[in-house]
């Protein structure tokens, strides 16, 4: 990310692919299929950076806040992470059976 220290945009990164990936692993295990979180990921690349980058005013501050690395999404993303954490509750479970490989 042009503009930002490494150590801000690795930590941000980090951030936000562990705190989505509780929604992505509550979608997977809820629906059984893989197909989900692929719509997920799919949809927050098109909003996030198609839609919502371009509607975004350029300021000093910007590279910061704003975008896929900045620190809005890491709070959406622990808002997200936070409501599918409190949903694990609703999963079926189910047993183990392991598969021949």
């Amino acid at each position: 990310m042009p503009g930002l220290p490494p150590w801000f945009w690795l930590l941000t990164f980090t951030f936000v692919a562990i705190a989505i990936s509780f929604a992505q692993a509550w979608l997977r295990s809820e629906t059984d299929s893989v197909w989900p979180p692929i719509f997920l990921h799919a949809s927050h690349n098109l909003w996030l950076q198609s839609i919502f980058s371009p509607l975004t005013s350029d300021r000093e501050f910007t590279k910061w806040v704003a975008g896929d690395l900045g620190l809005a999404f890491v709070v959406v993303a622990a808002v997200v992470a936070a409501v599918f954490w409190l949903k694990r509750g609703a999963l079926p479970t189910k047993p183990v059976v392991p598969q021949p490989v």
